[in-house]
C-alpha cells in the first residue's frame, strides 16, 4: 500500500458546452497548475526531499461534480512534513500567483507540444487517431486538428497575463474542502485528530513569495574539434549508411518517411552488467536510479529542462546487459541539440545523492507491493532462479538496495562509462549529411576511449528439473496462486532462425493453453506462453508457461501443460494452427517494419555485428519458411519432461 495524502475540493460541475471560451479557461488553469507541478516535482527532486512525490489537478467527474485534487506520496510515517509542504506551496500559489518567466516557460512547453503534434499530423498512427476521436466523444468535446488546436492556443495566449491566469487557477483550491483522504500501511499516530489538527496548523502558517530564479546557459556545446568520418559505407538494400569517425565511434543511419518530424537515437558503450560478480549484489547495478535523474555536472535536472525549455529533447540512460545505452528522440531542427545532451550524459552525469535517496526511500513499499501478488512475487523471486542463481538477475532485498552509498556508486559509474567505443544509431526523419556533422561534432570529437573494459561474466542455465514445484510464496489473499513451467532452450547469438522458431512455437503454445486451460477446463482466465533466447549469453534461453489459478488447481494446471507439451512432442500440428500462430506474428513483423523504433533495434549493431544485418534480411523469410515438423523437432527437443522446472507461487497465509 502506497504512504498517500490527496487534498480535495468539490465543486459544482461546469456543464457548459464545449467552446472557445471553455478552452480558454481550461488553458489558463492548466498553464497555472503546470507552474505548481513543475515546483513540486524540483522539491522532490531536491536533497533531503519532504515527500516521493507530489501534483495538483482538476478533474470532472461524470457531469456529476469537478474536484481540485492536490496530492502526495511519501515514506510510510513522514506524513506531516509532506501535508505541509504540499499545503504551504499551493497556498503560496493562490496568494502570489504565477511569476511572469514560470508562465512564459509553460507556454512555451505547451506551444512546443503543439507544433510538434502539427509536424507530426500527416503521419500519425490510426490507432492514435481513433484514441483522440474516441476521447472526445467521451468527454462531449468538439475533435479539433493539432493545426486548430496550435491556432487557438495561440489566440488564447497571445495577450495572457499572469494575473489571468492566477485568476484560473485559484479556484481549483476552493469549494466544499479540504476534504482529505489519507492512506499509510501503517498506524498514524493521533488518527483522524491529529492529520486535521496538522492541516489546520499548516494553513496557518505565513507563505513567502517565490524566490526568483537565476538565468542559466546551455554549457555543453563545445566537445572539441569536430571530426570527419574516415570511411562512409551504403547499405543500399537496408537503406543504411554506416559511417565511422577516427577516434572509433560507428554512426548507423537509417533515413524514413514513417513520422514527420521523428527521430529516434541510441548510442551504445562499455559492458553493462556483464562486468558485474553473478555471485553477490553489485551496488554497480543501480547505475540507472542515479544516472537518469541525477541530471549533468553542471546542470540539475531541473536546470537542464529550464535550460532546454521549447525543444523538444528526450532522453534515457540505461544499463543493459552488454552495455550502457544512451536513448533519445527529437526533431530534425533539435537534432544537434539532443546529441549534445547524450554526449553530456556520456561524459559528464551529474550522479546526485538525491535520486539513490528518494529510491531508497520509497524501495521498501516498492517491494511491498510487488510480493502482495504471485505475479509480483515471482518477478521479485523468480529472476534469479530463471538465470541459474545470477545475482545480476536477482531483485535486491531491502537491506542490499539502503546499503548503497552515492560516493563508492558514483565512482563506478565513472569508471563504467570511461571505455569503450561507442555506437551510435540514428533512424528518422533526417539529413543524412547533418546528422553526420551533428555526430562528429559531439561524439565523434571526444578523444579515443579504447576498448572496453575486462571482465566478462557469463550465465548458467535454468535450474535443474524438480520432483515437486519449487515453492515460492506472496503476501496476498489466500486463494491466489500461480503455476510456472520453464524449459532451457537456447541463444539467438549470430543466427537468430532458431528463436524466431521458438517464438512460433510458444505462440502455438499460447493457443493451446487458451484452448485447454482456460476454455476447456477453467483452471486459469489469462494463462500465458513466451520464449526467451538471450542475444548476450551463450546457450541460453528459455520457453516459459505460467497461470494464475487457485491453489488447489495447481497440480491440475501442472498435468495439463505437461499434457499439451507431450503433444507438440509426439503429434505434428495441422496448418490451421501453424497459420493462427503465423499469420499474427508475420503481420506484427510487418506493421513493426514501418516503424522507426524496430530500425533502431535492427541497426544498432550493425558494424559491430555486421552479421545482424543478414539477419534483419531474413526477418519475414524465416517464419514464412517455418512448418509443422520444424515446430515438432523444437518441441522433442526442448519441451523434455526431464528438462522443465515448475515453481508454484503461493499465499504466506497458506503456506503457514
Amino acid at each position: 500500500m502506497q504512504s498517500s495524502i490527496q487534498i480535495n475540493w468539490i465543486k459544482a460541475p461546469d456543464l457548459d458546452p464545449d467552446s472557445f471560451n471553455e478552452r480558454a479557461e481550461d488553458i489558463r488553469r492548466s498553464l497555472g497548475l503546470a507552474v505548481l507541478n513543475r515546483r513540486l516535482g524540483e522539491m522532490a527532486r531536491a536533497d533531503n526531499p519532504p515527500f516521493l512525490g507530489a501534483g495538483a489537478g482538476y478533474q470532472s467527474l461524470f457531469d456529476s461534480l469537478d474536484a481540485g485534487v492536490l496530492s502526495v506520496s511519501f515514506t510510510p510515517g513522514q506524513w506531516k512534513r509532506a501535508l505541509e509542504t504540499v499545503e504551504q506551496e499551493a497556498r503560496r500559489l493562490t496568494q502570489y500567483g504565477v511569476t511572469a518567466p514560470e508562465l512564459q516557460r509553460e507556454i512555451t512547453e505547451y506551444r512546443t507540444s503543439l507544433q510538434n503534434a502539427v509536424a507530426t499530423a500527416a503521419t500519425r498512427s490510426t490507432p492514435a487517431l481513433a484514441g483522440a476521436l474516441l476521447n472526445a466523444v467521451n468527454s462531449d468535446t468538439v475533435f479539433t486538428a493539432p493545426q486548430q488546436s496550435l491556432d487557438q492556443f495561440e489566440r488564447i495566449v497571445a495577450d495572457l497575463t499572469p494575473e489571468q491566469v492566477d485568476a484560473a487557477v485559484r479556484p481549483v483550491f476552493e469549494g466544499q474542502g479540504p476534504l482529505v483522504l489519507f492512506t499509510s500501511p501503517v498506524p498514524v499516530e493521533g488518527g483522524e485528530a491529529a492529520v486535521t489538527a496538522a492541516l489546520e496548523a499548516s494553513r496557518q502558517v505565513p507563505v513567502a513569495a517565490p524566490a526568483d530564479q537565476a538565468a542559466l546557459e546551455w554549457p555543453y556545446a563545445d566537445f572539441g574539434a569536430a571530426a570527419a568520418p574516415s570511411s562512409r559505407t551504403e547499405v543500399s538494400d537496408l537503406g543504411a549508411v554506416l559511417v565511422r569517425f577516427p577516434n572509433g565511434t560507428l554512426l548507423n543511419i537509417k533515413k524514413t518517411d514513417f513520422r514527420d518530424d521523428q527521430i529516434l537515437i541510441r548510442a551504445k558503450t562499455g559492458i553493462g552488467s556483464l562486468g558485474l560478480p553473478t555471485d553477490r549484489f553489485s551496488p554497480l547495478s543501480l547505475a540507472d536510479t542515479v544516472l537518469n535523474a541525477g541530471g549533468l555536472g553542471k546542470l540539475t535536472v531541473d536546470e537542464a529542462d529550464r535550460v532546454l525549455a521549447g525543444h523538444v529533447i528526450n532522453t534515457s540512460v540505461s544499463q543493459g546487459e552488454d552495455g550502457y545505452v544512451f536513448s533519445g528522440s527529437t526533431r530534425p531542427e533539435d537534432l544537434a541539440l539532443e546529441l549534445q545532451v547524450l554526449t553530456a550524459f556520456l561524459t559528464d552525469p551529474g550522479l546526485r545523492p538525491a535520486p539513490l535517496q528518494r529510491a531508497q526511500a520509497a524501495y521498501p513499499q516498492t517491494l511491498e507491493q510487488l510480493t502482495a501478488t504471485p505475479g509480483g512475487a515471482f518477478a521479485v523471486k523468480g529472476g534469479a532462479i530463471l538465470a541459474g542463481g545470477d545475482k545480476r538477475a536477482a531483485t535486491p532485498t531491502v537491506e542490499e538496495f539502503q546499503s548503497v552509498e552515492i560516493e563508492p556508486l558514483r565512482e563506478q559509474i565513472k569508471a563504467a562509462l570511461a571505455s569503450g567505443p561507442v555506437e551510435i544509431t540514428v533512424v528518422g526523419d533526417v539529413d543524412v549529411d547533418a546528422v553526420i556533422a551533428a555526430v562528429g561534432s559531439t561524439f565523434g570529437a571526444l578523444p579515443a576511449r579504447g576498448a572496453d573494459a575486462a571482465g566478462r561474466f557469463g550465465r548458467t542455465a535454468l535450474p535443474r528439473a524438480t520432483a515437486t514445484p519449487v515453492r515460492l510464496t506472496h503476501t496476498g489473499q489466500a486463494e491466489q496462486a500461480l503455476g510456472v513451467v520453464a524449459w532451457p532452450t537456447t541463444d539467438q547469438i549470430g543466427d537468430r532462425t532458431t528463436s524466431r522458431q521458438l517464438s512460433l512455437l510458444s505462440a502455438v503454445l499460447q493457443l493451446r493453453l487458451n484452448e485447454d486451460i482456460r476454455e476447456k477446463q477453467g483452471l486459469a482466465y489469462s494463462p500465458n506462453a513466451g520464449s526467451s533466447t538471450s542475444d548476450v549469453f551463450p546457450g541460453y534461453g528459455y520457453m516459459v508457461v505460467a497461470a494464475e489459478t487457485a491453489p488447489e488447481s495447481l497440480p491440475k494446471l501442472f498435468t495439463a501443460v505437461d499434457a499439451i507439451a507431450a503433444d507438440l512432442r509426439d503429434n505434428p500440428i495441422g496448418e490451421d494452427e501453424l497459420n493462427r500462430a503465423r499469420r499474427p506474428a508475420l503481420e506484427r513483423l510487418r506493421r513493426s517494419m514501418a516503424d522507426n523504433g524496430y530500425w533502431l533495434t535492427q541497426l544498432s549493431e550493425a558494424q559491430s555485428d555486421p552479421a545482424s544485418l543478414d539477419q534483419t534480411r531474413n526477418n519475414i523469410a524465416v517464419l514464412e519458411a517455418v512448418t509443422a515438423a520444424d515446430l515438432q523437432r523444437l518441441a522433442q527437443h526442448y519441451l523434455k519432461p526431464d528438462t522443465a522446472w515448475r515453481a508454484e507461487v503461493v499465499s504466506d497465509k497458506l503456506a503457514q
